[in-house]
């Protein structure tokens, strides 16, 4: 799911194709799912980039329910498993290099991109501190909250 821009109109056109008592299942993950993009997230809004976390469009069993309930479904089920770890400070900030490296320069994707480099430099530091605001003993928790969803038509 987390690949459609507009993920409503996708469940509302799978609605429109289920017959009467038909379901639809998908997995998602939760909106704090992925420190990396989570953490991007917080910070963009500092360097007036759009830079919503993936994640948060349905990424809550109130969110997830309740577009589901707004276009139709009923008898939602949504089932929450952890999957998530601590990662090491230090690996965890080493990811900064890696999605500005991307081999493709694509402002989608990572639009961190488009910044000066002094104001890249700025972002990374955001980065940074956010990470060590949120570690203990030098590890960072990495939530990976995985929803499991049904609904039927």
């Amino acid at each position: 799911m987390v690949i459609f821009n507009d993920i409503t109109n996708v469940l509302k056109h799978c609605y429109s194709w289920l017959k009467l008592g038909g379901k639809i299942g998908f997995d998602y993950w939760s909106e704090t799912s992925f420190i990396e993009g989570y953490t991007l997230s917080k910070i963009a809004p500092k360097y007036n980039i759009n830079f919503p976390h993936w994640h948060q469009k349905i990424g809550s069993k109130e969110t997830c329910s309740n577009l589901l309930e707004s276009i139709g479904f009923k008898n939602i089920e949504i089932h929450q498993d952890q999957l998530g770890h601590y990662i090491d400070l230090e690996t965890v900030k080493n990811k900064w290099e890696v999605m500005i490296n991307f081999p493709v320069s694509n402002e989608n994707l990572f639009p961190f991109q488009t910044l000066s480099a002094e104001k890249l430099e700025d972002a990374k530091q955001d980065y940074y501190q956010e990470l060590e605001r949120l570690a203990s003993n030098q590890e960072v928790w990495n939530e990976i909250m995985t929803l499991t969803v049904i609904a039927e038509k």
